[in-house]
């Protein structure tokens, strides 16, 4: 018999969260989801399946108050979608999972969800977006063997504007946590209402965010000087054998920075033998053009309690 619980009181949360959660990914951490639902306020509703005290499912959402919908914990949404992502669907068959719908108390919208391992929700999910990651591993750990795979004239081109750069007097700087207010306000500068960092919200968990991945020892900050002059910092986070590339600001004044920054994560990355680096979703060409490994994530949209309760009911 399956039991459907609903969840808001936040430490009840907590506890069902890390006991649901596999913690296979940084973004299963807790404290990483915490930091953007410590600022953007947004009332928990976690819907929990159970039979008895076994679970079968767990649907951690949170109400939109603006969009009037329930969305992905902790529902730091910009342009309409939650940011975080590699969300789970967790549900033991597709009967607990509609009946955890069901229970919703209004509109349900899923953003950058993994792959359901459930087959009869295949029908109802649609491509989101395309997050990219690279795999030392599969270059011997060694950046060099990943850039043969790139023609000779993207070769001639980078080797150029990183000379350059050299020239210059290009300098790495590690860690230097006070360089992450530069990269919030050159993001904002680049992309103006358009940054994340816009938002108030979003800047003040980013910064909860770094702060509490500094304690914790995970947080990389990497910084390029170019004639001395801040021209990109990037921060990240190293959590097991995954890097993740947070977020970035680059200087107008040095076109072309940004794959010296990149190519510094994926060289680091071979030269310390990590599993992944992470570069998330987003539109840029950059990605595609380094050859790095895209991973398709997944929305369900525009669920409305009546809908789900006009259809059919799917056998487990």
């Amino acid at each position: 018999m399956i039991t459907i619980d609903t969840v808001t009181d936040p430490r009840t949360c907590r506890s069902l969260w890390e006991h649901c959660t596999p913690n296979d990914s940084f973004f299963d951490l807790w404290p990483v989801r915490w930091a953007f639902a410590h600022h953007f306020k947004h009332p928990l509703c976690f819907i929990h399946a159970r039979d008895g005290h076994k679970t079968l499912g767990f649907l951690p959402l949170c109400h939109e108050p603006e969009a009037d919908r329930y969305v992905y914990f902790p529902g730091e949404t910009w342009g309409g979608k939650t940011w975080l992502e590699q969300n789970r669907i967790t549900a033991d068959s597709h009967t607990v999972w509609q009946a955890m719908l069901e229970s919703a108390p209004g509109e349900v919208n899923l953003n950058y969800l993994l792959p359901p391992s459930i087959t009869g929700l295949l029908p109802l999910i649609h491509k989101d977006d395309t997050g990219y990651l690279f795999y030392p591993g599969t270059s011997g750990f060694h950046v060099e063997n990943h850039l043969r795979g790139f023609s000779t004239k993207s070769l001639k081109n980078m080797a150029k504007e990183l000379s350059g750069f050299a020239r210059r007097g290009l300098t790495l700087h590690l860690d230097r946590f006070e360089d992450l207010d530069t990269l919030f306000s050159m993001n904002r500068e680049r992309f103006g209402a358009s940054s994340y960092f816009s938002d108030p919200r979003f800047l003040n968990a980013f910064k909860s965010l770094a702060t509490w991945l500094k304690i914790q020892g995970l947080l990389r900050v990497v910084t390029l000087c170019v004639e001395g002059n801040i021209a990109a910092v990037d921060m990240a986070a190293l959590w097991k054998d995954q890097y993740v590339v947070l977020a970035g600001g680059t200087h107008p004044d040095y076109p072309g920075i940004a794959k010296a920054i990149n190519l510094y994560h994926m060289d680091w990355a071979c030269r310390t033998h990590l599993r992944e680096v992470d570069f998330l979703c987003g539109d840029f060409n950059w990605k595609e053009r380094f050859h790095l490994t895209p991973r398709p994530l997944y929305a369900l949209s525009s669920l409305r309690k009546e809908d789900l309760q006009k259809r059919e009911p799917l056998s487990a």
